[in-house]
């Protein structure tokens, strides 16, 4: 009984039957593609959520707003005497970290178009507790002026160009300015619009926040921030660590991130039985070679065997490629959604999950017509 073919017959195959390997190897690689874009983006809503939270800040929402920003209501003097009350509250020399928010999310023209855009109110102090948040370019901004995050222009489905330093929009019928662009990499932030809180209530006619963000001092203890909220019961507020606030918020994403992975592994699936069809043919094709070898003394599971290598060679080459395509293109590509935007990151888990699929189609889809063809009487297979 013969032993193993050479591995360099396989490699061999591969370079006498360039068009069928090429379409192996490119169904591969389109296959493992859209895997890794699925899995990129279902990765990468959860990061976007995940990383906006800080340990130690905690949300001041209104009392029955079921944790909801735009819902809630807390009047405007809530932070002065949050201040003045709680010790644990960290400071900035005489400023404590408390920043006063409205939140909202509304119609804004730029040029002859209206935009859904998110707005955020704010004031100094939410530079230091929102930690992630740098103005990478131009200036904070002042009286009439706004500040656009890194990801505006996907949230507003427009050219990043149209949200240059100096261009204008219109909010609630009043031209701003654009001052600066800041990024908080990794974060919903960078998808909204950042306006002087002061202003913004005048221009909407509201006279209450959304919600205030409190910096805790490192090792802090919650308690006293949550005691306060549920004795001074004339203030009607609630307290939510901000992890868990993004942590409720990614439940609620959750039937979205398990139907982008079913669509994963439909599309593995898909790409499997397309890859099957394929691969049955090019085997199909080679009847008379691998009945040769049978009569030269190689047995079927070696024959076997070395189709699998030959076939795992193009299936994972294709993948390869795949992955450095998602690499190099798709990590760092924008997609919108309906909190903001996120920018696709391609990690270790997402790039695992490609080479998994890819393997599989290199050992089911030839495995299956290959036991088929085996299966043939010899003489049957020599005359094929």
């Amino acid at each position: 009984m013969k032993g193993y073919l050479p591995w360099d017959y396989g490699i061999r195959n591969v370079g006498r039957r360039p068009l069928a390997s090429l379409l192996v190897m490119l169904g591969a690689a389109g296959v493992v593609s859209l895997v890794l874009l699925m899995g990129a983006f279902v990765q990468s809503l959860s990061y976007s959520l995940q990383d906006t939270g800080n340990l130690n800040n905690v949300i001041i929402l209104g009392a029955g707003s079921e944790n909801s920003l735009e819902q809630s209501a807390i009047a405007a003097n809530v932070p002065q005497i949050m201040a003045a009350s709680i010790n644990s509250v960290e400071k900035r020399g005489e400023m404590s970290s408390i920043s006063p928010e409205v939140y909202m999310a509304t119609m804004i023209g730029i040029g002859e178009s209206k935009h859904l855009a998110v707005l955020r109110g704010i004031t100094p102090p939410a530079l230091t507790v929102h930690w992630q948040v740098t103005i990478t370019s131009g200036n904070y901004p002042s009286s009439g002026e706004v500040l656009v995050g890194r990801l505006a222009h996907t949230k507003l489905g427009i050219a990043k160009e149209q949200l240059n330093i100096g261009n204008t929009l219109e909010i609630e019928g009043r031209k701003w300015r654009i001052s600066g662009e800041f990024a908080a990499p990794g974060t919903v932030l960078e998808a909204e619009i950042w306006v002087p809180l002061s202003e913004m209530m005048t221009q909407i006619k509201r006279d209450t926040l959304s919600c205030a963000v409190v910096t805790l001092k490192p090792g802090a203890d919650f308690s006293e921030l949550e005691l306060f909220t549920k004795t001074r019961i004339d203030l009607a507020v609630s307290a939510i660590r901000e992890t868990d606030y993004y942590n409720e918020l990614m439940r609620y994403y959750r039937p979205i991130r398990a139907l982008g992975w079913v669509m994963a592994i439909l599309i593995a699936v898909g790409g499997l039985l397309g890859g099957l069809n394929t691969m049955y043919g090019a085997i199909q094709g080679r009847a008379k070679e691998l009945a040769a070898l049978e009569t030269l003394g190689f047995s079927r599971v070696k024959i076997l065997v070395s189709l699998m290598q030959e076939f795992l060679l193009l299936t994972i080459t294709g993948t390869l490629i795949a992955s450095l395509t998602a690499i190099f293109i798709i990590n760092g590509m924008t997609i919108r959604f309906t909190m903001g935007a996120f920018a696709l990151r391609v990690d270790s888990i997402v790039l695992l999950a490609g080479l998994l699929v890819g393997t599989l189609l290199g050992t089911l889809g030839v495995l299956l017509p290959a036991l088929r063809l085996l299966r043939r009487p010899l003489i049957e297979a020599l005359r094929s």
